[in-house]
């Protein structure tokens, strides 16, 4: 486990987004549907797309506090593989020419047990969820919020909320189209 060769984006994360970035050059990304170009990795475990001069959700405190999926709230256009609120986190990205790879290492605010997550993001549309197997977070909390949802929160798919948390060492693949 682990992102070989990526690129360590900073240490000691709890709210915080880390500037849009491009998608590699030859993509043609669809979220359910909507070709898009840029995505925003947020600290609090989700990743948001949207094209041109995609902006930060506008909701307080990085999103912080996870919600259903779809909603019309902010954020919208987001891949959630564990959506919570997280502190003292390590984000990393590695971009490759068809895949792109983020991974969330680092604890739950004001708690002690540890999450290791990654989404990976393949050229053709297919999405990975993978929980690490080194983490603790099926002990940490109930609160998570895991699913996918187009860019204008009306469509989307829910696989967890508030009921339980993925399983460390599993993953989830998903094609969004």
């Amino acid at each position: 486990y682990g992102v070989t060769g990526s690129t360590n984006l900073g240490n000691a994360f709890d709210d915080e987004y880390i500037p849009a970035r491009t998608l590699p050059a030859g993509w043609s990304f669809q979220l359910f549907g909507e070709a898009v170009d840029r995505f925003i990795i947020a600290a609090n475990g989700f990743v948001k797309f949207g094209n041109g001069t995609i902006a930060n959700p506008t909701c307080s405190f990085g999103c912080f506090s996870n919600g259903a999926i779809p909603s019309a709230t902010e954020p919208n256009g987001i891949l959630a593989p564990m959506w919570n609120d997280y502190d003292s986190l390590t984000l990393c990205v590695k971009e490759e020419a068809t895949m792109v790879t983020v991974q969330w290492d680092g604890a739950l605010y004001l708690d002690t047990p540890t999450v290791l997550f990654q989404v990976r993001l393949h050229m053709n549309g297919v999405i990975d969820f993978i929980y690490g197997t080194g983490a603790d977070h099926t002990a940490t909390t109930t609160s998570a919020t895991v699913g996918a949802e187009n860019l204008g929160g009306v469509f989307g798919h829910q696989y967890i909320f508030n009921t339980a948390v993925p399983t460390a060492g599993t993953s989830r693949t998903l094609t969004p189209m």
